[in-house]
C-alpha cells in the first residue's frame, strides 16, 4: 500500500496518496507491525511536506523517528532527520534545521553509509548559506565533496560544485565561481543530465552576464534555452528570457529586447497559471487531507464506543437486577456518546472552517487579482488585489456589471470570451479597463467555467494582473525601435547617395580619358563602389535594415558587371545561391571579392570578343557562421604562378578574405576556378 501511496504522489494525487498511506498505518497497527508504522508515519509526513503544511509534517516525521529510535534503525533516523531539518530550512528556522542535523551527524552507523552522510554535510552546507556563515558553509561543502568522491558519486559530486558555484557567487569571486559553474557541467554532461546541463549553461551565463561580458553571455544563454525548449523546463525558460532581454537592451538591439520580452512574457504567463493551479490543488488537498484525518479519528471513536457498547451487552446475562444496572449506564453512555459526538463534530466543523480560512487568505494574499462573475457579468467575488487594479473598495466593486469598468469594445471582447467558457474553454486575453481615478489601464486575464454538481456552468472565475506598465514599456520600445529603423533608413539613404555622387564624378572623368588601359582602371573603380553603394541601396529597400539577401545582391552586381564587359564576348552567367542573408559587416567585403573574381574572368578569361564561354557562381551555407564561395569560369587557363601576383584585384581578394576570417584556395584546372571558405561577422 506504501508502494502505491509513493505511486500516486509521483503523479500529485495527494487525496488518493494520503488514503492509501493512511491504510497502510491502519493495518499496520493492527498486526503491531512498528517498522511499518514508522514508515507509514514518514509517508504521511512527506505528503504534507508536498502540500507545504510543514507543521502537520513535522508531527508525523517525529512519530517515525520515535519508532526508528526504538528500533535503532540509524539509516533511517538519519533520513528522517535530514527531512525534518528540510521542513524548519521551509519554515526559515534555521537553528532548528542546523539542529536536526547536527544530530544526523552525530549518530554512528553500522555499516557507516557515505552517501546519506554526505547528502547531510550538504544540507547542513546550504543552510549555513542561507545564515551567510559562509565560512562554515565551505567546510561541509568541502567535506561532503571528499565522500562523494570516494564513492565516485557523480551527481553529488555535480551538485556540490554547483553549490560551491553559488557560494562564490554570493562572495562576489567571479573565477571561482566560474571555475566550479564549469566543473559541475562537466559532470553534468558526463551524466548525461542534460535538464542539469541547461541549469549549469544558465549559471555560467549569468557569471558573464553580471560582469557585462554580454556576448559570452549570449551564447551560454542561447545554449541553455535550445535544451530548456526541448524539455519544456519553465523555470530555466523564464530566467533565460528575462536575462536576454536585459542583455539585448544593453546592447542597444531593441527588436530582439522586444522579442525576448514578449517570450519572458509567455514564459510568465504559463507559469503563473500553473502555480495558481498547483496552489489550489495543494490547498484543496490539504483540507481534504484534513477532512480525512478528521473522520478517521471520528471513526477510532466510534470503533471504540461500539466495542464498549458490546461489552454492556454482554452483562445482562448476569440478571435482571444487573439489566437495570447496566441499562441505565447504557442510557448514560448513549448521552455521553451523543455529547461526544457532537464535540468531535464541533471540532471537525471548527478545522473545516480553518481550512477554509486558510484558503481565503491564500487567495486574499494572491499578487494577482481574483474575481467570480455570474452568468450576466455581475461581480460576485473579488480579491484585495482585485480592488487595487480597479481602484474600488470591495464593497463598492461587488454586484456591480463588468460593463461599467469597461467601454463598448472592450465589453464586446469579454462577450467574445464569455462563449469561449460556455463551451468549457479556458481563455487567456488582454483588456482596456476604465479605473475609478478616470485612468485607463491594461488587464491580462485568464478565465476558467465553474461548474455545480450537474455540472452546468454557473459562472465564471477570473485571474488578473495588471500589464498597463509593462504594455507602456513595450510601447516605447517599439517606438524607438521605429525611430530606429527610420534613422538607419536615412543614413543608408545618403550614403547610397553619395557613392552616386562620387560614381558620377568618377565617370565624367574617366569620359576625358584617352588611353583606354587607364579608362579601364577607372572602370574598375567605378565598379567596386558600384558594389558597395548596391548594399546600401538594398538595405534602404529591406524592412529589417539588417540583412542582404545573397541571391538578389549576386544578380544585381553580376547584371552591373557584364554590361561593362570590355572584351565584348558572349558570356553566359550560371547563378547558384542558396537563400543566405548577410549583414554589412559581411555583405560589403563579400560584394567586393565577387566583384573583383567577375571582373577577373571577364578581363582575363574571356579576352577576345569573338569567345565564349560561361562563368558560375555558387555560394553554399556549411552551417551557421561558416560558407563557400566558388567563381568558376571556362575560359583562359590561370598561369601556374597566380599566388605571386602583386596586382591590384589579387590583393583586394587576399585582403578581404583575411577581413572574413577565410581561406582562399585556388585549384589547377581547366579555365579558372576561385574557392573561399569564410566566416559570417556579427
Amino acid at each position: 500500500m506504501l508502494n502505491i501511496s509513493s505511486s500516486y504522489l509521483t503523479f500529485n494525487e495527494f487525496i488518493l496518496s494520503y488514503e492509501f498511506a493512511l491504510k497502510s498505518l491502519k493495518f499496520a497497527e493492527k498486526n503491531n507491525d512498528k517498522n511499518r508504522i514508522g514508515r507509514s508515519y514518514k509517508q504521511i509526513g512527506f505528503i504534507y511536506f508536498r502540500i507545504e503544511n510543514y507543521n502537520m509534517a513535522i508531527d508525523y516525521y517525529e512519530q517515525a523517528l520515535q519508532i526508528q529510535i526504538e528500533l535503532e534503525d540509524h539509516d533511517s533516523i538519519i533520513r528522517t532527520l535530514i527531512n525534518l531539518s528540510n521542513c524548519m530550512k521551509r519554515l526559515k528556522d534555521y537553528d532548528g534545521a542546523l539542529t536536526y542535523l547536527r544530530k544526523a551527524l552525530n549518530i554512528k552507523m553500522e555499516p557507516f553509509d557515505i552517501n546519506v552522510y554526505a547528502t547531510a554535510l550538504s544540507y547542513q552546507a546550504n543552510i549555513y548559506v542561507g545564515k551567510k556563515d559562509f565560512d562554515s558553509a565551505l567546510k561541509n561543502f568541502e567535506e561532503a565533496l571528499q565522500y562523494y568522491r570516494e564513492i565516485d558519486y557523480k551527481i553529488g559530486i555535480g551538485r556540490i560544485y554547483n553549490d560551491l558555484g553559488y557560494l562564490y557567487k554570493l562572495r562576489n569571486d567571479f573565477n571561482k565561481a566560474l571555475e566550479y559553474n564549469q566543473l559541475a557541467l562537466q559532470k553534468r554532461q558526463e551524466i548525461n543530465n542534460i535538464v542539469l546541463v541547461a541549469s549549469s549553461l544558465r549559471n555560467i551565463g549569468v557569471l558573464y552576464f553580471d560582469q557585462k561580458n554580454y556576448d559570452i553571455a549570449k551564447g551560454f544563454f542561447e545554449d541553455a534555452m535550445t535544451i530548456a525548449i526541448e524539455t519544456d523546463h519553465l523555470e530555466i525558460m523564464e530566467d533565460v528570457y528575462s536575462r536576454m532581454t536585459e542583455l539585448y537592451i544593453q546592447k542597444k538591439d531593441f527588436s530582439n529586447a522586444l522579442k525576448f520580452s514578449k517570450k519572458y512574457r509567455e514564459i510568465t504567463d504559463r507559469i503563473s497559471e500553473m502555480e495558481i493551479s498547483s496552489i489550489m490543488l495543494e490547498r484543496f488537498s490539504e483540507y481534504q487531507i484534513g477532512k480525512l484525518e478528521v473522520e478517521n479519528k471520528l471513526l477510532l471513536k466510534n470503533d471504540q464506543l461500539k466495542s464498549l457498547e458490546l461489552e454492556h451487552q454482554k452483562t445482562l446475562h448476569y440478571g435482571f437486577i444487573a439489566v437495570i444496572v447496566l441499562g441505565l449506564i447504557i442510557i448514560i453512555l448513549l448521552v455521553n456518546t451523543i455529547r461526544i459526538k457532537i464535540l468531535i463534530n464541533k471540532k471537525l466543523n471548527l478545522q473545516v472552517k480553518d481550512s477554509d480560512l486558510k484558503y481565503k487568505k491564500l487567495i486574499e494574499n494572491l499578487g494577482e487579482g481574483v474575481s467570480i462573475v455570474d452568468q450576466n457579468e455581475n461581480i460576485i467575488f473579488a480579491n484585495q488585489a482585485a480592488e487595487v487594479i480597479f481602484g474600488v473598495e470591495r464593497n463598492k466593486l461587488t454586484d456591480r456589471n463588468l460593463v461599467e469598468f469597461v467601454d463598448s469594445e472592450a465589453y464586446k471582447k469579454i462577450q467574445q470570451e464569455s462563449n469561449k467558457r460556455q463551451k468549457g474553454m479556458t481563455s487567456v486575453y488582454d483588456l482596456i479597463i476604465n479605473k475609478a481615478d478616470n485612468t485607463k489601464g491594461i488587464i491580462n486575464v485568464t478565465s476558467s467555467p465553474i461548474y455545480n454538481e450537474k455540472n452546468d456552468i454557473t459562472s465564471t472565475l477570473s485571474i488578473f494582473r495588471d500589464v498597463t506598465a509593462q504594455k507602456e514599456a513595450e510601447a516605447e520600445i517599439k517606438n524607438a525601435l521605429e525611430e530606429k529603423n527610420i534613422l538607419l533608413k536615412e543614413i543608408h539613404h545618403r550614403v547610397k547617395n553619395n557613392l552616386q555622387i562620387i560614381t558620377s564624378l568618377l565617370s565624367l572623368q574617366s569620359r576625358k580619358i584617352k588611353d583606354q588601359k587607364f579608362k579601364n582602371m577607372f572602370t574598375e573603380s567605378l565598379n567596386r563602389i558600384y558594389s558597395m553603394s548596391l548594399v546600401h541601396q538594398q538595405l534602404y529597400h529591406t524592412t529589417n535594415l539588417v540583412s542582404i539577401d545573397m541571391n538578389k545582391y549576386i544578380g544585381s552586381l553580376t547584371e552591373k558587371l557584364l554590361n561593362y564587359n570590355i572584351s565584348g564576348a558572349e558570356i553566359e552567367l550560371k547563378i547558384d545561391v542558396e537563400d543566405i542573408l548577410f549583414n554589412l559587416n559581411t555583405a560589403i567585403p563579400f560584394g567586393l571579392i565577387v566583384n573583383e573574381l567577375v571582373t577577373n574572368a571577364l578581363k582575363h578569361g574571356f579576352p577576345e570578343t569573338s569567345q565564349q564561354g560561361s562563368i558560375n557562381i555558387s555560394l553554399q551555407k556549411i552551417d551557421e557562421k561558416h560558407f563557400k564561395l566558388i567563381v568558376r569560369n571556362d575560359g583562359k587557363k590561370i598561369p601556374d604562378d597566380i599566388e605571386n601576383f602583386d596586382s591590384l584585384g589579387m590583393k583586394l581578394i587576399r585582403t578581404l578574405t583575411e577581413q572574413l576570417h577565410g581561406e582562399l584556395e585556388i585549384p589547377r584546372s581547366d579555365g579558372a576556378e576561385f574557392i573561399i571558405t569564410f566566416v559570417s561577422k556579427e
